[in-house]
């Protein structure tokens, strides 16, 4: 089952200066992009 990422991710003004985050969360995208790229 094939989900779209673009549902999961938030960008608001207010949270975190704009950055985008996994929605609920204070998670960043950059965070979870970071960390995969240590473990290729």
């Amino acid at each position: 089952m094939k989900e779209d990422i673009s549902e999961r991710i938030s960008i608001n003004p207010g949270v975190l200066t704009g950055k985008p985050v996994i929605r609920g969360t204070r998670i960043t995208v950059e965070l979870i992009g970071g960390n995969r790229s240590l473990h290729l």
